[in-house]
């Protein structure tokens, strides 16, 4: 019995060590792996120092080759080395130096937010512009920023979301239509027009705005966007209280520069004011100028006889801006016309008035 006791001790005490030298094994391993990787990352630490203090260097070439190394290098410490270098960068490179920082990805996130709070003028507006280019990650970051005191500051933010499509960056312009600064508002609405076509219906927002300037402006930016689908929110709004918003977007339908747009100048050309009815006669200019009638287009070449028919009245207005106006859009439609078939075949005689 006591021989089985002893065999059975044996056994177990050659099981145990099997299992720790297995142990010792995988800690050593552990500790090679570590040591390796300590030292990979030492290396990579001074090779990541040699390309830092290249930025230094007197010949360009070699501070641009540094920095397109450093944004492919991917290093961790090379975020917080950038943040340290760049302030000692000649002014021609921090704009290149930028560009390193946003091909690096995401992980640049934290030093290009700092850095866009730098002191330096020039420093903070480029770290801006380069989050825009990141993409919706920037967002939340940017949306911070537009409650800023520093108006130059919150135009840039807003053209950095508008390079940015989405929901969120829609929903970020609408907001910042309300801002106090008018350049921050108009730059709204120039970078509404260059987004993503959903934009345009944020732009429709500012039709309803509560200032008359916002909405003179929205207007405006339809009329650059020139979508016909504005053609309809443009239509609803003509009554608007204000006589300059009323005019903007009556040039807007000339702008959008769509044949679906005319009875909307129809409608300006027998209940506006004088005013707006040379600027519904100019609006027709424009329309008929974009069109290119051919024989085989019956319904265009209709259209535009009817034109040249509404326009009739305007063109015997005792206002003479109105009778030029309206003169000179039934004189462009007449020469369309002519070039196709003879006037009196659509109605549209040889003489401008009856």
């Amino acid at each position: 019995m006591k021989a089985i006791v002893i065999l059975a001790m044996f056994l177990i005490f050659i099981l145990v060590s099997q299992k720790l030298d297995a142990c010792a094994q995988f800690l050593a391993r552990i500790q090679n792996g570590v040591v390796n990787s300590l030292q990979d990352s030492h290396e990579d630490l001074n090779r990541l120092r040699k390309l830092f203090s290249d930025l230094n260097a007197e010949d360009e070439g070699v501070v641009l080759i540094a920095l397109e190394q450093i944004a492919r290098y991917r290093h961790p410490d090379s975020i917080s080395l950038m943040s340290d270098e760049f302030a000692n960068l000649h002014s021609d490179l921090k704009t290149f130096a930028l560009q390193s920082l946003k091909d690096m990805g995401p992980m640049t996130m934290p030093i290009l937010k700092a850095l866009s709070q730098s002191s330096d003028r020039e420093v903070q507006l480029l770290a801006v512009k380069a989050l825009g280019d990141m993409g919706a990650e920037a967002l939340p970051f940017l949306a911070s920023q537009l409650t800023s005191s520093d108006e130059s500051l919150v135009r840039y933010v807003v053209q950095s979301i508008g390079r940015i499509d989405g929901h969120y960056a829609r929903h970020l312009m609408e907001r910042a239509m309300n801002h106090s600064s008018w350049t921050v508002v108009t730059q709204v609405f120039d970078s509404l027009v260059q987004m993503d076509f959903p934009s345009v219906f944020v732009i429709h927002q500012g039709l309803y705005h509560s200032r008359p300037a916002v909405r003179a402006l929205a207007a405006e930016s339809l009329g650059i966007h020139g979508d016909r689908i504005s053609l309809e929110p443009v239509e609803r709004r003509l009554r608007d209280p204000d006589s300059h918003v009323r005019r903007r977007l009556i040039e807007a339908v000339g702008n959008i520069g769509h044949l679906k747009g005319l009875p909307i100048l129809y409608e300006v050309l027998k209940s506006g004011t004088p005013d707006e009815q040379r600027t519904a006669a100019d609006a027709i200019h424009r329309i008929a100028n974009r069109v290119i009638p051919s024989p085989e287009e019956a319904q265009t070449l209709w259209t535009l006889t009817k034109a040249f028919h509404q326009l009739r009245p305007a063109a015997k207005s005792p206002h003479s801006d109105l009778a030029m106006a309206a003169d000179g859009a039934r004189r462009l439609i007449q020469s369309k016309l002519q070039k196709i078939h003879p006037l009196e075949y659509w109605g549209a005689q040889n003489r401008l008035s009856p």
